[in-house]
């Protein structure tokens, strides 16, 4: 019986040496070929990366030069409003009652074109 135990447990040992062997075998073909497979995904995503940069590129460009045109219409037009109140024309024809605590009304223009002012007659005499 004692021969038995020994040749069972040199047969368990080898055994699970083998096993051993095969596991960490297969562990190291498993993370070398996944390391491989996710360094060439890592490449191939910053291909297609750049190439959809490069693609987009020129819209977006195209989209900004647009915008840009956009916007400095948009300034004009708030210079040119600016300049029409920052210099007013107002004519009084008549007196004008001030009353006490009471505000100033202006009902409107008589005889004036909006956005007529002083540069504008100067440059038509």
């Amino acid at each position: 019986m004692r021969g038995n135990i020994v040749a069972a447990a040199a047969i368990f040992g080898g055994a699970l040496v083998l096993a051993s062997i095969i596991f960490i075998a297969g562990i190291y073909f498993a993370f070398d070929h996944a390391a491989g497979r996710l360094s060439s995904s890592i490449e191939a995503h910053a291909r297609l990366t750049s190439e959809a940069g490069e693609r987009a590129g020129a819209p977006i460009a195209a989209a900004l030069q647009q915008v840009n045109g956009t916007i400095a219409r948009h300034a004009d037009a708030v210079v040119a409003a600016g300049q029409a109140v920052g210099h007013p024309v107002v004519r009084m024809q008549d007196a004008v009652p001030i009353v006490d605590q009471q505000p100033l009304r202006i009902q409107g223009t008589v005889g004036v074109e909006v956005g007529e002012n002083k540069e504008s007659k100067k440059g038509a005499k």
